[in-house]
């Protein structure tokens, strides 16, 4: 039995094995507070962060942000679109997080279509100009929330040099069926 968001947080950040089910569906259902606002940040901003959730022990990288990603499906706010966005900036791959975060920009697209979509096209041109090979194309999804004022900025980034994901960006604008 789940006794407080601190009781959560400590199952969350040290279970090894297993889904913490009862911890998850706990922060899920809890009111948005600056505590938890705070704990997915930083579970976000250090998802990759081996001094954070690596376990000497076991030596092995907790799932510990994994869950506080199905947790923020409940608590979307602004604060997460920069911690969310360099998720897809690291070079190490993992799956899960990478689906989950996916899943995340989509929401967080649909909930501030404006806001997030425009942080996103922000996100797509940095990256285009620093001719990097960075998994940002998993940010896409959040083109298909656009608004109609976005289109042309969204539009206009086929024509930089350096996109090395423009084919993945064409799919998406061919899904959107889009003049």
């Amino acid at each position: 039995m789940i006794r407080s968001t601190e009781h959560a947080f400590e199952i969350i950040d040290t279970q090894l094995k297993g889904i913490p089910y009862e911890a998850i569906d706990f922060l899920r259902n809890q009111e948005n507070s600056e505590e938890l606002r705070k704990k997915l940040v930083f579970a976000f901003t250090n998802a990759y962060n081996g001094e954070v959730y690596y376990s000497d022990e076991y030596r092995v990288m907790l799932p510990a942000p994994l869950w506080y990603c199905i947790v923020e499906e409940k608590h979307l706010s602004e604060e997460l679109f920069e911690p969310l966005l360099e998720l897809f900036t690291v070079e190490e791959d993992w799956d899960l997080m990478n689906e989950q975060a996916v899943y995340l920009a989509g929401l967080l697209a649909r909930k501030y279509p404006e806001q997030f979509v425009g942080k996103v096209l922000d996100f797509l041109e940095e990256n285009i100009k620093s001719d990097n090979k960075k998994p940002y194309l998993y940010c896409f999804e959040a083109l298909y929330y656009a608004t109609d004022e976005q289109f042309d900025r969204i539009h206009s980034i086929l024509d930089r040099d350096n996109f090395h994901w423009v084919d993945h960006y064409i799919r998406v604008l061919g899904d959107l069926q889009r003049k």
